[in-house]
């Protein structure tokens, strides 16, 4: 048997068996650790299906903070980045449109994410902070330092801050 990412190959019907207990085991069984999760390896989950972590440890997610001028997104993912754990927006926290990119709605968003990050078990995060980009403008949005600062005073642990804001490779071509 082959195991793959997200497939496995095999032969014959005596698999079916090995075939469903991997299944539980990749996908979740609905019950207790990884239900619904890729985390399947063992020992990563403890009892209460949450990770198993030692004392003085640290558990790492990944912040995506992308502040634009018209909004600002707080997108909580695992180290891999395929797992979405949480994710608000400051428009989710404010009724009028024109506040959504708002410092103000930003803490907002940022606080929810940090307590909905508790309750996952995580306990330090690495920042993504990304503006528009492109041939737009390379500056954040207003709404990205206090996302950030209230990250930090909710009492996450930060990690690294990376700048992820995308840049034209070329050129703008004339005439088109």
């Amino acid at each position: 048997m082959v195991v793959g990412v997200g497939f496995v190959l095999r032969k014959g019907r005596q698999d079916a068996e090995r075939f469903q207990l991997g299944k539980a085991l990749w996908y979740g069984n609905g019950a207790g650790c990884g239900a619904g999760r890729r985390w399947w390896r063992e020992g990563y989950c403890g009892g209460d299906g949450g990770p198993a972590v030692r004392e003085g440890e640290h558990v790492f997610g990944v912040a995506h903070i992308f502040a634009s001028f018209n909004d600002t997104f707080i997108h909580v993912t695992d180290l891999s980045g395929r797992e979405t754990l949480v994710r608000i927006t400051g428009g989710m926290k404010v009724k009028a449109d024109r506040d959504e990119s708002s410092p103000y709605a930003a803490m907002l968003a940022a606080q929810d994410v940090s307590q909905r990050c508790k309750e996952l078990g995580i306990t330090a995060l690495h920042i993504k902070l990304r503006a528009t980009g492109g041939n737009k403008t390379k500056t954040p949005g207003p709404g990205a330092q206090s996302a950030l600062r209230a990250l930090a005073r909710s009492g996450m642990k930060i990690g690294r801050i990376e700048d992820v804001t995308q840049f034209q490779r070329t050129a703008p071509v004339e005439g088109w």
